[in-house]
């Protein structure tokens, strides 16, 4: 009886340490990249974990059909785009994780859209509706408790009004998010190849060193510009603010040699005029990042004003559209793309905003962009770069001179420092209150403000 005991306690010590070290297994991986993906993109996703793993990240994908079904994480959530804002959290708290890119549209990943209220005709409210991927990275208020985006449970997400907020949200992104907008396999083929050859051949390349800047005047009215500064009461100045923009820009950067195309480029003969053939032509001899500002659409990158002209639109002869980027011929010399106007990342209007398509074209183009994905917002004259998207812009360029290494860091840098400037924060509040179309300027910009790529992307590739 004795030893019948002894073989039954030597069993359950046994059995013991089996769960142990089974539940130290599961709980000691590390996926510091988590690839969240419907299951038709599975097979041509895959190259990137050896490629990651051969520079040390750790990468996890993960199909909708898994969170659905809990295969790593139970399924929790209200609605899809719930549930896996839930795995994410889970996926922080249980592998590590810091960067998370989800693949497809919005009619394969579920998008969380968030309103806001204008100011309509006759003073009515006029609602409206944009997705935001920054909703999967906020995860967590200040305490630590879950972030919904719907303190109110009235299924309405960072709701807002002209009163003020419906929905208490947090906005300091948790995590870095990315979104690859692909539409079908061989265009995530497309992309995966450029990302891995990117990544592994453009160190040291001389072409990377230049930035590419374009811009003229978006401000038709002097008088409306002049009275920026007196309602916002701070000082500022009548601007180009396309070419202010840029201008700033290159003294963040001045290790890169900057390329300027100006509308104002075409009285002078010192700077590029802005046209489309002067953009394509610095596109295509290569760039480390490329910056648009001006007006824009979910199919147009960069429309403005000549300057002191306002029935001339530029660049010559017509808008910047995506029939543009399709003729690129860059090849692998890809830049970083940013884009300060309306909607060029809107991919509730458009299943591949011109954002999108700098990325998924084949024969150059883009490695990543950041666009908005509504109306963008900025002051006009010199404030332009102390608030709102002006103000991110200039913070994507100001946290990689610092040494921030991988572009969602970037992305992540550009929110959470704006949200940490009082400065900034408080300007963007005066221009809600005495700009008669926007109200909540702050939440409105920073919601919109969306990555398209891969947000572990080495920023100028491996050495």
């Amino acid at each position: 009886m004795g030893k019948k005991r002894m073989n039954i306690l030597l069993c359950c010590i046994l059995l013991t340490s089996i769960c142990a070290v089974s539940s130290h297994a599961v709980h000691s991986d590390v996926y510091t990249f988590l690839v969240i993906t419907p299951a038709e993109f599975l097979e041509e996703l895959t190259p990137l974990i050896s490629h990651k793993a051969s520079h040390g990240i750790s990468t996890k994908i993960v199909t909708l059909e898994d969170i659905s079904a809990g295969i790593f994480f139970p399924s929790t959530g209200r609605d899809a785009a719930e549930k896996i804002k839930y795995f994410i959290k889970n996926a922080k708290e249980t592998w590590a994780t810091t960067h998370v890119m989800l693949v497809g549209g919005k009619d394969h990943i579920p998008t969380r859209f968030t309103r806001t209220c204008f100011f309509g005709e006759n003073g009515s409210d006029l609602f409206i509706s944009y997705p935001s991927d920054l909703y999967y990275a906020d995860l967590y208020f200040s305490n630590g408790s879950f972030c919904s985006w719907d303190s109110n449970n009235d299924s309405l997400f960072a709701d807002k009004n002209r009163s003020g907020y419906l929905d208490s949200v947090d906005l300091f992104p948790d995590v870095c998010i990315g979104r690859l907008l692909t539409n079908e396999e061989s265009e995530v083929q497309i992309v995966v190849d450029k990302i891995i050859t990117y990544e592994n051949t453009t160190a040291d390349q001389p072409w990377f060193n230049t930035l590419i800047v374009c811009g003229a005047d978006d401000a038709r009215s002097l008088l409306i510009e002049l009275s920026f500064p007196l309602l916002l009461k701070r000082f500022g100045y009548p601007v180009f603010e396309g070419e202010y923009l840029g201008n700033s820009a290159a003294k963040i950067l001045p290790g890169f040699s900057a390329k300027k195309i100006y509308g104002s480029g075409l009285l002078r003969p010192s700077i590029k005029g802005l046209t489309i053939t002067n953009i394509n032509t610095a596109i295509n001899e290569g760039a480390g990042f490329l910056m648009f500002n001006g007006h824009g659409s979910p199919d147009c990158a960069i429309l403005t004003n000549f300057p002191f002209m306002k029935n001339i639109w530029l660049p010559l002869p017509h808008r910047y559209t995506s029939s543009d980027v399709v003729s690129l011929t860059n090849g692998y010399k890809l830049p970083i793309a940013l884009f300060g106007g309306c909607n060029c990342g809107d991919f509730n209007a458009s299943q591949a905003p011109i954002a999108w398509k700098f990325i998924a074209h084949e024969n150059g183009g883009a490695i990543a962009s950041v666009a908005c994905t509504a109306g963008a917002v900025m002051p006009l004259g010199s404030l332009c770069t102390e608030t709102l998207h002006g103000h991110m812009l200039m913070r994507m360029f100001s946290s990689y001179a610092e040494g921030t290494e991988t572009i969602g860091a970037l992305w992540n840098s550009s929110i959470t420092t704006y949200l940490n400037d009082h400065d900034a924060v408080d300007l963007g509040d005066a221009f809600s209150m005495q700009n008669w179309r926007h109200t909540l300027a702050n939440h409105y910009a920073l919601e919109q403000w969306t990555l398209f790529g891969d947000p572990t992307l080495k920023i100028g590739g491996y050495p």
